[in-house]
């Protein structure tokens, strides 16, 4: 297992040697190790470019897209743009992840400030 570089991160790419997370080996050393894997410091965590006032009123007609298109629980950013972190916490009956996808594709342009689309049933979403 290799040291983390001086601002905390870890390359684990290496280590893992082409094992995944699923694998009980790796599952058990995580585990084993979890006390040591303390957060990192605010200060050293990468800080993304802020939003521009143009993307900040892209992503709220977003969630009021998303509420419009089946999800009336999603959420509005915060004022920096940022997405309340529990905002999909919890599970979704199968009503719901349809309803989900659907608005996900329905909305994906307006984050880039186009207007909505509408969805197909037989895409994949993004991400």
């Amino acid at each position: 297992m290799p040291d983390p570089d001086p601002s905390g991160r870890l390359d684990l790419g290496p280590a893992m040697g082409g094992r995944q997370k699923t694998d009980p080996k790796v599952l058990a050393a995580w585990k084993a190790c979890e006390e040591f894997n303390v957060p990192m410091p605010a200060e050293l965590q990468d800080r993304p470019e802020p939003l521009t006032p143009e993307q900040l009123a892209n992503r709220r007609e977003y969630a009021k897209c998303m509420r419009a298109n089946g999800m009336p629980s999603w959420p509005d950013p915060h004022p920096d743009g940022s997405w309340p972190e529990d905002m999909l916490s919890g599970e979704l009956t199968p009503q719901e992840q349809a309803a989900n996808l659907a608005a996900l594709q329905i909305c994906e342009p307006v984050l880039d400030g186009r207007p909505p689309t509408t969805a197909n049933p037989n895409e994949v979403p993004k991400g």
